[in-house]
């Protein structure tokens, strides 16, 4: 049997983990969500009696404590796995279409994206260093990798790849730390995928999209488009169970590797 927890779980990516993981009554899956009441999308699978919804804001101290506290009362003091979802895209302008004031605002995202992360991990890892598996995993972002930042020549969403960025480089310095203590930390990047379904409205930005693809194809003949949530994840979990110390530190793709798409 193995424990979960999903930080960001009540929809898109975060939710197909749950979805999937509880899938197996041997595994326990903990949903980390900021209000229980409103993750409409998580609400089906709360009948199940290995899923848990656990409140989790994670940039509330207390909010994490707390939330640790009771996945440690459930799970007898430890956690398997933590893989951390949740987090804030930007409005994907180019700088020099953004005021001085946006600028200032959308660093706030730094807040929930850098901090909110580094926060959860520590207020998880002594719960993590009791489990069997000992990974903390992070979600990240094929924009934090520079090499593919510039075949594709995207200039967008610079906040949000600084922000990736960040939480990889507090992965790599974590792996070094906890090595000694057997604890594996990994950046995964979950491909392009399509949440639209349970985004809130559910509408696909389709101008936004063509023009995307358009610009990708040439670069990768391969990519048939995004993928769906559940595609990604079972190729996310793929790579998290052959993930082994070896690893830990790395940023790579849902393909376990290079190949962002």
């Amino acid at each position: 049997m193995a424990s979960y927890l999903i930080v960001g779980a009540s929809r898109g990516i975060g939710l197909a983990f749950v979805k999937q993981l509880s899938a197996n009554q041997q595994n326990q899956a903990f949903a980390g969500v900021r209000n229980v009441e409103s993750s409409i999308h998580l609400r089906p699978l709360l009948s199940r009696p290995n899923v848990h919804a656990i409140k989790l804001d994670m940039t509330d101290v207390i909010s994490l404590k707390a939330a640790a506290e009771e996945v440690a009362r459930i799970n007898n003091g430890k956690l398997d796995v933590m893989i951390i979802n949740a987090g804030l895209t930007d409005s994907g302008k180019l700088f020099k279409d953004y005021t001085y004031e946006e600028i200032i605002e959308e660093h706030s995202m730094f807040t929930n994206n850098v901090l909110g992360p580094v926060l959860t991990m520590k207020a998880f890892l002594p719960l993590v260093s009791q489990g069997s598996q000992k990974k903390i995993i992070a979600i990240s972002s094929a924009n934090a990798d520079s090499e593919f930042t510039l075949t594709v020549e995207s200039g967008m969403g610079a906040t949000y790849t600084a922000t990736k960025a960040a939480l990889n480089a507090y992965i790599t310095k974590f792996s070094v730390q906890y090595c000694q203590e057997g604890i594996i930390f990994r950046s995964i990047c979950p491909g392009m995928v399509d949440v639209g379904a349970t985004r809130d409205p559910p509408v696909l930005d389709q101008s936004r999209y063509e023009s995307m693809m358009k610009k990708l194809k040439p670069l990768f003949p391969d990519f048939k488009g995004p993928l769906t949530p559940e595609q990604s994840v079972d190729m996310i979990l793929e790579v998290i169970d052959k993930t082994t110390m070896a690893d830990s530190g790395t940023f790579v793709s849902h393909n376990g590797n290079k190949e962002w798409l």
